[in-house]
């Protein structure tokens, strides 16, 4: 839980420092980026991940008929990561409503600063849990290799 916390923490604070150098740079890219594409973007990842770890499951299950061994913490993760993304999915499509809101665009822009700033590190974490889930197919090849 403490290295969830922060994972999380670290990609805040990238997403906080993305939209703060997009901000003094006068670039509206990002805004754009985040208001059109994020969402069809985190649904895309999700898919990506979600064969990812068909290919890392069928592996498992060779090795599993072949040597034995309990994987239940590994499956427990792969299931956990794809909660996280519907999790990240739904808190993005919030934040948008949000930031589309008539009443945050009536306030000064520290909302709307904050707002794309987690909707950046909602991003930074899918791509965190995609690179996660690929470093799988790795150890996997490396205990196939008879590296363990």
């Amino acid at each position: 839980m403490t290295q969830s916390l922060a994972i999380i923490t670290v990609c805040i604070g990238i997403g906080l420092a993305l939209e703060l150098i997009s901000q003094s740079l006068g670039s509206d890219f990002l805004s754009r980026f985040l208001a059109e594409d994020l969402i069809t973007l985190l649904i895309a990842l999700m898919a990506i991940n979600t064969t990812t770890i068909s290919v890392i499951m069928t592996k498992i299950k060779e090795i599993y008929d072949k040597k034995g061994g309990c994987f239940l913490g590994t499956i427990k993760e792969m299931k956990k990561s794809i909660i996280e993304q519907v999790a990240l999915i739904i808190i993005a499509t919030i934040l948008l409503i949000i930031r589309e809101s008539k009443f945050v665009n009536t306030l000064n822009d520290s909302p709307i600063f904050f707002v794309d700033g987690l909707l950046l590190a909602l991003l930074v974490y899918a791509v965190y849990i995609l690179y996660d889930t690929a470093c799988g197919i790795f150890v996997i090849l490396n205990f196939e290799n008879g590296n363990n």
